[in-house]
């Protein structure tokens, strides 16, 4: 990644069961998302801390952990609140684009069994629509 940590992204597409997950890994924790395929980023999460105080601190944010709405209308809450507050919304333009660009090569790498270079340039063949040209 751009700051120097890493990340692995995997996708199968012959599993007979349809999930997603989250499964992130810090110093002191790592955090596992649900496994449901469209909603995986919602509650239950599971968070485990290397240490017992880590775990005991963890136990304690959860405690007073209030949630709150997930998917669009989560959202739209959240770029509501971050307009009247003057913020950076939760997610920028460039986090969108980073994602899309992701996304976008993983298509071109299947079809042509290719590497792809990030960032994607103008002239890339699936720039405009990742829909297969006919």
């Amino acid at each position: 990644m751009g700051d120097g940590s890493l990340a692995s992204i995997s996708g199968t597409v012959g599993s007979s069961a349809e999930i997603s997950r989250h499964r992130f890994c810090f110093r002191n924790l790592s955090a596992e998302s649900n496994t449901r395929a469209y909603s995986n980023s919602g509650d239950d999460w599971v968070f485990t801390g290397d240490t017992e105080p880590a775990a005991r601190q963890i136990q304690q944010v959860i405690e007073n952990y209030e949630p709150r709405p997930e998917g669009y209308e989560g959202q739209f809450i959240r770029f509501h609140e971050s307009l009247e507050k003057g913020d950076q919304p939760p997610v920028t333009i460039q986090d969108a684009r980073a994602v899309m660009e992701a996304i976008t090569a993983v298509y071109h790498a299947s079809r042509t069994a290719r590497e792809v270079t990030l960032p994607i340039p103008a002239d890339h063949p699936l720039y405009a629509s990742l829909s297969p040209r006919t």
